[in-house]
């Protein structure tokens, strides 16, 4: 599937990604792999319930 991504949502990213980048060097970039593969996200969250 093909997903567009609009300016501002872009704009979304990346301040979520500098503000993960402050928290701790490398986790922004987790951030945006989670992006490209929500799959990795809704697995890791069943697993935690």
């Amino acid at each position: 599937m093909r997903v567009a991504i609009t300016r501002s949502a872009e704009t979304d990213l990346l301040e979520g990604y500098a503000f993960y980048e402050k928290q701790q060097a490398g986790i922004g970039d987790y951030f945006l792999d989670c992006r490209q593969n929500p799959a990795s996200i809704t697995g890791r969250l069943a697993r935690t319930f």
